[in-house]
């Protein structure tokens, strides 16, 4: 698949509705190896000047960028927007604080119950923002989440957005699978994804085929 950073600022629904306008549609990460893959490659484009700019408030005050995910329909049911595919609550990206914290918490919270967190994002940073913590006693210091990990945060969020496009594919259809010398055929080429100026090839095969043929 290919896949698009977009580094406007958008909330989750303007951010899905860019990405059906251009083709795609916002991420949907399958498993851990792709997770991984898609925060290597966000951290190669993506500054600390710049990720301050993707700020979720909800969601201790660090930078996260929008996925497909979301619990819009149904509160505590979680899917990819574009598939409809169902995301496991269990999943070891979601953020979690382990046991040399001062407090419990497992992602996503749903802003502890309030009902107001319905978006996935995936952190670039701690959370919470760690500047945030420096007025506690080390030991009270609180970090829930890690980079690359996976937090539920306030779809009116203006974050940066990544747009998944489906692999580029086409077929070609002839109205006879054979002829007869002095017959004709038609042929269509219908493509999915395919960047405009693409030179596509294909084989006929036959005896005594020629260029003067091909009309």
């Amino acid at each position: 698949h290919k896949y698009e950073l977009i580094r406007a600022s958008a909330n989750w629904e303007t951010a899905r509705d860019q990405a059906k306008a251009k083709g795609g549609y916002l991420i949907e990460i399958e498993n851990k190896l792709e997770n991984e893959n898609l925060f290597d490659n966000l951290g190669k484009r993506i500054s600390f000047e710049f990720g301050r700019e993707s700020i979720a408030d909800d969601g201790g005050g660090s930078a996260y960028v929008w996925t497909g995910g979301n619990d819009i329909d149904v509160e505590g049911v979680w899917k990819w927007d574009s598939s409809g595919d169902s995301i496991d609550l269990n999943r070891p990206e979601w953020g979690f604080t382990d046991e040399n914290q001062p407090v419990d918490i497992k992602e996503p919270d749903d802003g502890s119950g309030e009902g107001t967190q319905d978006g996935l994002a995936i952190a670039l940073e701690t959370w919470p923002y760690p500047p945030t913590q420096d007025q506690f006693p080390p030991d009270q210091r609180l970090i829930i989440g890690s980079p690359g990990e996976w937090n539920d945060v306030n779809i009116t969020n203006k974050l940066y957005y990544v747009i998944e496009y489906e692999p580029p594919s086409y077929s070609v259809s002839t109205s006879s699978n054979s002829i007869n010398e002095g017959e004709s055929f038609g042929t269509n080429i219908s493509t999915t994804n395919v960047d405009q100026g693409t030179t596509l090839y294909w084989q006929l095969s036959g005896n005594n085929i020629t260029a003067n043929d091909l009309d």
